[in-house]
């Protein structure tokens, strides 16, 4: 089963790299948004424009912990993946933040 409306992050100190499904759900895109609160009220707009539910993010720190309090209090339902475990799927590209959030996307459209 395929989950169309599901996005992943890639969380930085700075910078979050966000893959989600295109405005029409057809395709995916990729944007990049800053670490400050405007910032992710900015992402959360731009998620729920593109009807998404379910978010997955990857960190290993502790700057996961903003995004995802904003997203959910905006009513995204959100999932923190293990960076280990997710580094051990067979066929995930070169790491690059742009690439790292399209590659959390794609298992988690998967279930």
């Amino acid at each position: 089963m395929i989950r169309r409306y599901v996005a992943g992050i890639d969380i930085g100190s700075e910078q979050h790299w966000v893959c989600a499904p295109t405005v029409d759900g057809n395709e995916r895109e990729i944007a990049s948004f800053g670490a400050t609160t405007p910032e992710l009220i900015r992402m959360a707009e731009w998620l729920k424009a593109r009807q998404v539910e379910s978010v997955a993010m990857e960190s290993t720190g502790v700057y996961w912990i903003a995004p995802h309090e904003v997203l959910e209090g905006e009513g995204l339902q959100m999932l923190r993946v293990n960076a280990r475990q997710l580094a051990q799927v067979p066929g995930r590209d070169k790491k690059s933040d742009a690439k790292e959030c399209e590659w959390i996307q794609r298992p988690h459209s998967c279930g």
